[in-house]
């Protein structure tokens, strides 16, 4: 590849990536920051976005629970990494705008981190194969809880 070739491949790689970074930052700021937990002391969902993507951790009160769902975008959605797997737990992406998991957790602390170039994020989630209460999902550094479940949440751009 001769210097020419290069030297545009490298500056369409950085202007993408530019891209990128700047439109992770344009979620809205009730998704922002990790929100406070105690591990094993409190049972629930808590949902924050950050530089590096977003995040979802679970946990419970000691007692075994099963946390599943489902989250829908337009665009691309995608595993980065897991917290704490362990058997029984699944990540899957069924298609390329779907993400579904299910987590067994047990007075500990499991969950995932996934990255999206969606324009919205739709999650629905359950405990125990049932629709989890909103009183129990945390979404931010503010701990707001959605006003429903599945609830949705837009890019501000």
């Amino acid at each position: 590849m001769n210097m020419k070739k290069i030297l545009v491949v490298t500056v369409a790689v950085l202007i993408f990536t530019g891209l990128l970074t700047a439109v992770s930052f344009a979620w809205p700021g009730e998704s922002i920051g990790k929100p406070s937990y105690s591990t094993g002391k409190e049972l629930g969902y808590f949902i924050w976005n950050d530089d590096n993507g977003w995040h979802v951790r679970v946990t419970t009160k000691g007692a075994l629970r099963v946390f599943s769902g489902t989250i829908t975008t337009d665009r691309q959605i995608g595993l980065a990494s897991t917290v704490n797997s362990e058997e029984g737990d699944k990540i899957d992406t069924p298609n390329a705008s779907t993400m579904t998991f299910q987590l067994n957790c047990k007075g500990a602390e499991d969950g995932f981190d996934f990255k999206t170039t969606g324009s919205y994020l739709i999650f629905d989630l359950k405990v125990d194969g049932v629709s989890a209460p909103v009183q129990i999902i945390y979404g931010g550094v503010g701990r707001i809880h959605p006003k429903s479940n599945p609830f949705t949440v837009k890019r501000d751009n």
